[in-house]
């Protein structure tokens, strides 16, 4: 299987990686020869986690959201 890497480019491409990846590592973690070999798993996901919340963030505040009048309950 070819390695790719990631292009820190496009979005779309990284995305599609990653997701990839993440289904590789679930079959393959299905079982463990050692038990020691979990906890660095453990420790990437941790850290690719990490990054989350702030991209999250980000794109939260550049979603364009429709305006609400509090007052006649109607979006403009």
């Amino acid at each position: 299987m070819e390695a790719t890497m990631p292009t820190f480019f496009d979005s779309t491409v990284d995305a599609a990686e990653a997701s990839e990846a993440l289904r590789g590592l679930a079959h393959a973690s299905r079982a463990f020869d050692q038990h020691a070999q979990m906890y660095g798993v453990i420790g990437d996901l941790s850290s690719g986690m990490r990054s989350l919340p702030p991209r999250q963030r980000k794109w939260a505040r550049l979603t364009p959201r429709p305006r609400v009048d509090p007052w006649s309950r109607v979006q403009t």
